[in-house]
């Protein structure tokens, strides 16, 4: 029997079976479709989120104190307001903001709404790209005045005044202290790199949270953490030996260790990437579970098949076909299946795939590897569990066969 021969009859075999085929290529089509959706999804939500944080994140270097080198009770030590234009003046080419963090609620005419506030500079804005929807950022003149002045975020501007856009100019109050809206922050992205603000953080200058801080158990006024953002990400290794060299050297170390911890976002994007790949693996491999049942399904039918056709075998076996033909004959039925079902699982996968990309709105992204990693389990599968069926009909004692009922 040559090869375009046993094509013809497998088909005409499957062809007069549809249900039967149907059923068998189902788990196919659902595990092909399920591994090349998921494999994708991975891939395109990777890339929206990387994309994103890359060219905000990369470039990012920011400073606070270093826990690990302290014992549980022991006070640690934190960078003073000196610290602060020391590092300005030592640095070039960079953007840099200080960052205190407080909670309380902010109150207008009576109203209050809880929200947290952050003391920044203006390069806080550019450092986490923050726009305003009105008004305008922090700018310098506020912090070299001391101003009291604040942005709202969009979902506190949204409770205190039934227009955001009215917020512009009024003043709320905040821990006793008369502060004046001067903006409002747009809806806030969400980002794998994240400094935990949200649409309920407002935004004041450092200097002026710094005077309404409860600085107990601080000694004063301190600095509790630093942001910096390189214009060019060449000088990222370049800054952050600056910062931690100028560190070392005014506040030396304890037990060792650095009293302050200088990490580079760069880090976090890397264990990002780890962790969805191990994410897309984990979900891959639970997904291809459904191909190893479809697989199984698969060699059942061909079971019964066998089954059903013993006397057919016979006659085949009588009239001069030879064992591997009738190896072949089985085997290329279960492959044709495979092929069938991880064709129409492909469609399935890529149409998953563009529906989960239009509903994101992530940009399409449907790389080869799980398309044909799909098409090459398939034609594995249809192999791996055709091999046992083929091999018992192909053992059929003819005699044995004709005679069975």
């Amino acid at each position: 029997m040559n090869l375009s021969e046993g094509f013809r009859e497998s088909w005409e075999t499957i062809r007069h079976n549809k249900l039967r085929t149907f059923l068998t290529m189902l788990g196919m089509n659902i595990g092909v479709g399920a591994v090349i959706a998921v494999m994708a999804t991975g891939l395109m939500g990777r890339g929206a989120i990387m994309s994103g944080i890359e060219g905000m994140g990369s470039s990012l270097i920011w400073v606070r104190a270093n826990r690990a080198a302290y014992e549980r009770e022991q006070d640690m030590v934190q960078m003073r307001p000196e610290d602060l234009q020391t590092l300005r003046g030592l640095l070039n080419g960079v953007w840099l903001t200080p960052l205190l963090r407080d909670q309380g609620p902010v109150g207008y005419r009576g109203y209050q709404e809880l929200a947290a506030v952050y003391g920044v500079w203006p390069d806080y804005a550019l450092i986490w790209q923050r726009p305003v929807s009105e008004g305008r950022f922090l700018r310098p003149e506020d912090v070299e005045r001391k101003q009291r002045v604040i942005v709202l975020g969009l979902n506190t501007a949204k409770a205190l005044f039934a227009n955001p856009a009215a917020a512009v100019g009024q003043e709320i109050l905040f821990k006793g202290k008369t502060f004046t809206v001067v903006g409002v922050m747009q809806k806030k992205e969400r980002s794998a790199i994240d400094d935990r603000s949200d649409d309920d953080t407002c935004y004041t200058t450092h200097e002026a949270l710094e005077s309404v801080f409860d600085w107990s158990g601080y000694g004063g006024p301190r600095v509790l953490s630093i942001h910096f953002k390189v214009r060019e990400l060449a000088d990222l290794d370049y800054v952050t030996a600056q910062v931690a060299g100028y560190l070392d050297h005014r506040y030396g170390k304890v037990q060792g260790l650095p009293r302050f911890s200088v990490r580079q976002a760069e880090e976090n994007i890397r264990t990002t990437n780890k962790i969805f790949g191990v994410i897309t693996t984990v979900i891959t491999l639970i997904a291809g579970i459904s191909l190893l049942v479809g697989g199984i399904g698969i060699m059942n039918i061909m079971l019964v098949t066998v089954t059903e056709r013993t006397q057919e075998i016979g006659i085949r076996k009588a009239l001069g076909a030879r064992r591997r033909d009738i190896l072949a004959q089985f085997m290329i039925e279960a492959l044709i299946i495979c092929l069938i079902g991880g064709g129409l699982g492909i469609v399935l996968g890529v149409a998953l795939t563009a529906v989960i990309s239009a509903l994101r709105g992530w940009a399409y992204l449907l790389p080869w590897l799980p398309i044909s990693l799909g098409l090459g389990v398939s034609i594995a599968i249809g192999l791996f569990f055709g091999i046992y069926p083929a091999l018992k009909a192909a053992r059929l004692d003819p005699v044995v066969a004709l005679t069975k009922e």
